[in-house]
């Protein structure tokens, strides 16, 4: 009991995890390996309930090496002939084992495992062809071209180095741009991964809902430190709001680390995840992605791979009634969201149904997207073309498609609602005194954006400002705060909080969030 007590608790705040494991090095007798792969398997689907968060591996394997046949039904991987399709830098001659990746990529498909196809992008520089440094569009387009030619059933592309050596944050939109255009040419419908690594909202700009972002390519030590903490919050929740996956990469991860690391990933709301005991220093030999971690078996089993089960077919869920879901349901003006569509065998699957919006209450359509899916039965889509002209209020969402005669569906528990004024939310709401939760304030088009606006905490009904905190961004409408620096020290009650912006002239601005301290 003690044992599922610390890994819920580490579920919802690092500092939990940390504690948890320390007594799992100090005394080995409470938490033995096999007590420890119980706990963990028993907490697997309560964990889920929070976030899904999938196997992404970044595998630069031998096709002959047999580590594909090990990838669990339901991930994705990368193939890599040498350093992209082509040898060297030829932009004819293919790269070695051509016809032994073939068959990798068939037999994934048929284990519903996404393979991505490898190209390097020269960090922006399109001047040149020379490893590491630069890559000409005409030979990128050439290695789309070929991946896609070469691999019927590749998912998509996966483009490597795509952030600039010399930062320049207005860069990223134009380059991700032409680089899908490139892909566009050969397929609407090819899967795109970024791998920018860098946890920056930059990057975030650069994609596009449904493509896959590499955030975090680093080392275990820096993973959630500091530095990153805030950042890849941030990033997560920009990316989740545009409707773009990200994926977390993370090296020199020992055993022992492994299920505190998995834990903060759940944390930041990853959608795809890989770890590896491998070090990060290729000028010293270490191959960071050439073969599989030495806990690979238990890296699986996190994603609900079984020895036993291992070569049996991902079943598909189809859902047994017509429901929807917005996140974020509360929202600023000028935000965005995602809705979530669950359809049924009755109402699946054609492309041109559509998702209407209405102000609460009303029969009049204020706007509509299609799905643009004709083949799952779960589909996430991006609100963010209907948001723009809608105004402060409550909305519903209602749903109709040609596959049962457009018949008009109300979808109840689909709503939305757009604030004017600032609002956020704590989470989690009830701590000690020692915790660290964190704060999503969400900020209209009035009070966005300034890096000095601040927000303060309070005795519940009191005047007094026990402490404040900057947002410390002056870009996004939603941003992640951690509020440790305030909280430290407070005695057990109820707060409440309130915010201050120069953008409208420091007017104080009553948040609906509050939080509990206990004891």
């Amino acid at each position: 009991l003690i044992v599922a007590l610390c890994i819920l608790v580490s579920s919802v705040m690092l500092i939990a995890v940390d504690s948890y494991l320390q007594q799992c090095n100090d005394n080995k007798l409470f938490c033995t390996a096999g007590s420890f792969l119980l706990q963990t398997r028993k907490n697997r689907k309560q964990r889920e309930l929070s976030h899904s968060m999938s196997l992404g591996v970044i595998s630069y394997w031998p096709a002959q090496s047999g580590y594909y046949d090990t990838l669990p039904n339901g991930s994705m991987a990368v193939i890599n002939p040498m350093n992209g399709v082509f040898a060297d830098q030829s932009m004819e001659n293919l790269g070695p084992g051509i016809e032994k990746f073939k068959q990798v990529v068939a037999n994934a498909a048929v284990r519903n495992i996404q393979i991505l196809g490898y190209v390097p992008t020269g960090y922006f520089n399109h001047s040149c062809n020379v490893n590491a440094q630069c890559q000409t569009l005409e030979r990128i387009e050439k290695q789309v071209e070929k991946y896609l030619d070469l691999f019927p059933a590749l998912a998509g592309i996966f483009f490597d180095e795509v952030a600039p050596k010399v930062w320049d944050c207005g860069a990223f939109v134009p380059e991700y741009t032409q680089l899908r255009q490139l892909v566009r040419k050969q397929s609407p419908t090819a899967t795109i991964a970024w791998n920018a690594a860098v946890v920056d909202n930059c990057s975030v700009a650069g994609a596009s809902a449904g493509e896959i972002l590499v955030l975090y390519e680093h080392e275990e030590a820096k993973y959630g430190n500091s530095e990153f903490h805030d950042k890849l919050i941030s990033t997560a929740r920009s990316a989740r709001l545009s409707g773009i996956e990200t994926w977390h990469l993370v090296h020199t991860v020992s055993a022992d680390r492994l299920q505190a690391v998995i834990e903060k990933a759940r944390l930041y709301h990853v959608d795809w995840f890989y770890a590896t005991n491998i070090g990060g220093n290729w000028q010293a030999g270490e191959n960071t992605w050439g073969k599989p971690p030495l806990y690979w078996d238990q890296l699986k089993m996190e994603f609900g791979w079984s020895p036993i089960t291992r070569v049996k077919p991902t079943p598909v869920v189809v859902p047994t009634n017509l429901t929807a879901m917005v996140d974020p349901s509360e929202i600023p003006t000028g935000g965005s969201a995602i809705l979530t569509l669950n359809r049924p065998m009755a109402q699946c699957c054609s492309r041109w149904d559509w998702i209407g919006v209405y102000k609460k209450g009303s029969p009049e359509r204020l706007g509509f997207v299609h799905s643009d899916n004709d083949k799952d039965h779960s589909v996430a889509i991006s609100l963010e073309s209907i948001m723009g002209g809608l105004g402060p209020g409550e909305y519903e969402f209602k749903y109709s498609t040609d596959v049962d005669g457009w018949v008009m569906h109300v979808l109840p528990s689909a709503t939305l609602g757009i604030h004017a004024e600032p609002f956020a939310t704590v989470v989690p709401s009830k701590i000690s005194a020692d915790s660290s939760p964190i704060l999503t304030l969400m900020r209209p088009v009035g009070q966005c954006c300034s890096r000095w606006d601040w927000v303060g905490t309070y005795k519940k009904g009191s005047s007094a400002r026990l402490g404040f905190v900057h947002s410390d961004n002056n870009k996004d409408s939603t941003v992640a705060i951690a509020l440790d620096s305030i909280v430290a020290g407070l005695d057990p009650g109820q707060y409440e909080l309130k915010y201050s912006t120069g953008v409208d002239g420091w007017v104080m601005h009553d948040l609906t969030a509050t939080f509990t301290i206990t004891r």
